[in-house]
């Protein structure tokens, strides 16, 4: 949470919970499915060139963190809990361009 919300003080947590859930599924697929691969590297990509180089490096911690959290109780619903913790769960929460309207 407190690397979220590092990133979280120029964007909106929504968007950067999207995006990281992105980057995560798109690096841990591309390890099984190399069919696939380009079009998720793509997405990837599109993902990560929104930050800052000084941001990227924080996505990397947020993968590991969430790793070892998976591994320490695999039948908790991890990212679940961050998703309800930043209050993303109402409709207004989160994103930057929702926070603006």
């Amino acid at each position: 949470m407190r690397t979220l919300r590092r990133l979280s003080e120029t964007r909106g947590a929504g968007d950067i919970f999207r995006d990281f859930v992105t980057m995560y599924a798109c690096s841990l697929s591309n390890v099984m499915d190399k069919r696939n691969r380009r079009r998720r590297e793509k997405l990837y990509l599109s993902a990560i060139r929104k930050y800052e180089k000084s941001e990227r490096e924080l996505f990397p911690e947020l993968a590991a963190r969430t790793a070892m959290a998976l591994d320490e109780n695999p039948e908790r619903d991890f990212l679940g809990k961050v998703f309800m913790d930043l209050n993303l769960a109402t409709p207004r929460a989160g994103s930057s361009s929702r926070r603006a309207s």
